[in-house]
Formats: structure tokens, sequence, C-alpha cells
């Protein structure tokens, strides 16, 4: 989902919190992206946007290596 899409839906403090862990630039897989990761899936299970299953992306990442 891009942010533009995600501002509709969300609540305009929620979307700035978002938007600011989002533009963070964290190592991939450091403890803060963690961190920074675990916050934006809270924001987003409010809205029931999350991906409980799959919360870091790590699956798709490798589905895609795949193709």
């Amino acid at each position: 989902m891009h942010l533009e899409e995600l501002e509709k839906l969300m609540t305009p403090e929620d979307f700035k919190e978002y938007e600011r862990l989002y533009s963070m630039k964290e190592d991939v897989y450091s403890p803060q992206w963690y961190k920074i990761q675990d916050i934006m899936q809270k924001i987003l299970a409010k809205y029931g946007l999350d991906t409980p299953d799959d919360p870091y992306g790590i699956e798709k990442e490798i589905d895609e290596d795949e193709e």
C-alpha cells in the first residue's frame, strides 16, 4: 500500500508518525530497524492493515528472489 492510500485511511496523527518511521534510514534487520517495523505494524494493526503472519516482509522477499 502506498503512503497516499494510507493517508486517506489513517488519522493525521497516526499517518504523521507512520510517515516519520517509514522515512528513517536504518540498516535493514538491525535491532533498531526491527523496533521501527514493530511500531509501524502496531499502527497498521489499528486499521486492520497489518500482516501478522509475516510482519517484516521476509517471506515476501524470499518469494520475489525465487522469481
